[in-house]
């Protein structure tokens, strides 16, 4: 095979994957959307610390904050300690948000203005359109040459 097929394939292999992902996640929170039916507000109770590296054994590298959310859903209340981490603080101790809760489930709650979703599918699509743009683009100029 030759290395400019070969790097086509990757190319948009890749952006393919990256979008298939993005899609994947839309979807998901499509389908919680929906089925989480219970609407209530959530209070931000406490801020932890994490820390972001690729590996166990390396120092922490980029510290997160996770917020915990307390909340009620028919009168008993549910602390959640969210899994999506955020370099910047865009909220404090005591602040609202809207919630979407699980009728079946109150533990398991969406925000109903999720941030981190809207930054995961916007950088996972621009990528793939990226990797699309630009290995389109190396295959039409290295094809003529």
């Amino acid at each position: 095979m030759e290395p400019l097929t070969l790097a086509a394939i990757i190319g948009f292999s890749l952006s393919a994957l990256l979008g298939i992902i993005a899609v994947l996640i839309a979807l998901s929170r499509a389908k919680k959307l929906k089925a989480y039916t219970v609407r209530t507000t959530a209070e931000i109770v406490k801020l932890e610390i994490g820390y972001l590296s690729s590996r166990p054994t390396d120092k922490p590298k980029q510290p997160l904050i996770f917020p915990t959310y307390r909340y009620k859903v028919n009168g008993v209340t549910y602390e959640k300690l969210s899994r999506v981490g955020t370099t910047e603080t865009p909220f404090k101790v005591g602040d609202l948000t809207e919630i979407l809760c699980d009728p079946d489930a109150p533990e398991k709650m969406i925000l109903v203005d999720s941030r981190g979703f809207k930054i995961a599918v916007t950088v996972l699509g621009a990528m793939a359109v990226f990797f699309a743009a630009a290995t389109l683009s190396a295959v039409l100029l290295l094809s003529n040459i």
